[in-house]
């Protein structure tokens, strides 16, 4: 999909070319050809934009990722400790309850 663009504006360009050679004198084509030049490019620097917000969103997610992953760890760390140390505490309440 994002090969295409350089395909459609290279056919454009012929067929700019091609008009041209038919209608040389015809300036109203000739505007509406700049027009739909003019709309393309707009079109084209969009695409750019959207292609670089969807790579910096992709950094991102990938950070995110990173942090789920240590948050996930430091969850099941404290999970082991707090088992510990309720252990620890049944030992301490059963030992001093004889």
């Amino acid at each position: 999909m994002f090969d295409t663009a350089g395909t459609i504006w290279q056919k454009i360009q012929e067929f700019m070319k091609d008009i041209r050679t038919l209608k040389a004198n015809d300036a109203e084509t000739e505007k509406e050809l700049v027009q739909f030049k003019r709309e393309f490019d707009l079109v084209h620097r969009e695409f750019n934009t959207i292609e670089k917000v969807q790579n910096a969103q992709g950094r991102e997610l990938e950070t995110l990722k990173d942090r789920v992953k240590k948050l996930e760890s430091e969850k099941h760390g404290l999970a082991v400790k707090l088992g510990k140390e309720k252990k620890k505490t049944e030992r301490l309440s059963s030992t001093s309850g004889h």
